[in-house]
């Protein structure tokens, strides 16, 4: 393990920005500069904790000039949850934000964080558009979209933030409130996703009686740069995930395998057929393509890549047992 700091020793700041990140050199970099437009006079601090990456993400960090104290630590590749845990141990500031190596801030990022957590917030997610940067194409166009529908309906007056809405590519929380529910749990060691870390912490940020507030003026803008091979290794993670989150939950059965999701395994595809169906949707996302054939067979091969994750987990059989994995909070 290795860092490079630009901080003083006992100074403490409003918020500390931590940034887990793997193998997304430029992107990181780009996004860290970025935060020098902060229009926020409390004081921050920047955190990124480079989890194994081997392309020069630490260096090119460590080259940067900014106006802000900017902490680069390594550690041996982890998982995000891992990583984040391990930045918010160096944090000095009274509210840890958390973003994501992929999110360009908004310069009043952390001036309606500030605001949401005056208001009585002890915990604030934002915004999260599709930046306009991102390659066009399904994947992209996807999350845009699931974006905008998010934000949509949690700005309806009434509207309840629900677990799955908890999302560390950008979420504050107050460092008392982040010590007493010990963190992330580290069991969810998933690398190209946060997954279920996030909804096991949302749910101990719930059930500990915390408030969680949504800001749809919190923005920060998701430059979504996950080729395809990657997006189907997320959904295999998601499967594994969602095995170990019920082994640590067993009242989330229900809801997180629920009857749709059972009804998506008419989709499981086998043998040659599998791998044929997997190359020919990794093929059509490469080029770009957005008909209708390449959605209906993204679904498919999506869907069983889930399916993979569970079982490899141990399957429906491990979930219902409650097995819980050896380690963690």
């Amino acid at each position: 393990m290795s860092a490079s700091a630009s901080t003083t020793p006992g100074v403490s700041y409003g918020f500390s920005i931590v940034i887990p990140t793997y193998q997304r050199r430029a992107l990181v970099a780009a996004n860290v500069a970025a935060l020098a437009r902060q229009e926020f006079t409390g004081g921050f601090e920047v955190i990124v904790v480079v989890d194994g990456s081997t392309d020069g993400t630490a260096a090119a960090l460590q080259s940067l000039t900014v106006p802000f104290p900017l902490t680069v630590v390594e550690q041996v590749n982890s998982g995000s949850a891992a990583a984040r845990n391990h930045g918010a141990s160096l944090a000095r500031g009274a509210v840890l934000i958390f973003l994501d190596d992929d999110m360009e801030a908004h310069p009043r990022l952390l001036a309606e964080h500030a605001k949401s957590h005056r208001d009585g917030a002890d915990a604030v997610m934002g915004h999260i558009p599709l930046h306009p940067n991102s390659p066009p194409g399904l994947l992209s166009d996807g999350v845009g979209k699931w974006a905008e529908a998010r934000a949509a309906r949690l700005r309806q007056a009434g509207a309840e933030v629900r677990l799955e809405d908890m999302l560390t590519g950008q979420l504050s929380v107050a460092r008392e409130t982040f010590d007493r529910l010990v963190g992330f749990d580290t069991r969810f060691r998933q690398q190209f996703t946060s997954g279920k870390a996030d909804t096991d912490f949302g749910r101990r940020l719930h059930e500990s009686g915390y408030r969680v507030v949504f800001n749809p003026e919190a923005i920060s803008w998701q430059q979504y740069v996950v080729p395809p091979r990657a997006y189907l290794r997320q959904w295999r993670e998601n499967g594994r995930a969602d095995v170990r989150f019920v082994q640590k939950h067993p009242d989330a059965f229900d809801a997180t395998f629920s009857a749709k999701k059972l009804r998506e395994r008419r989709w499981w595809l086998v043998g040659p057929l599998a791998v044929a169906a997997r190359w020919f949707v990794i093929r059509r996302l490469e080029q770009g393509r957005t008909d209708g054939r390449t959605v209906r067979w993204l679904r498919r091969v999506r869907y069983r890549e889930y399916w993979r994750g569970v079982a490899a987990a141990g399957g429906m059989t491990a979930a219902r047992r409650g097995t819980a994995p050896s380690a963690g909070v």
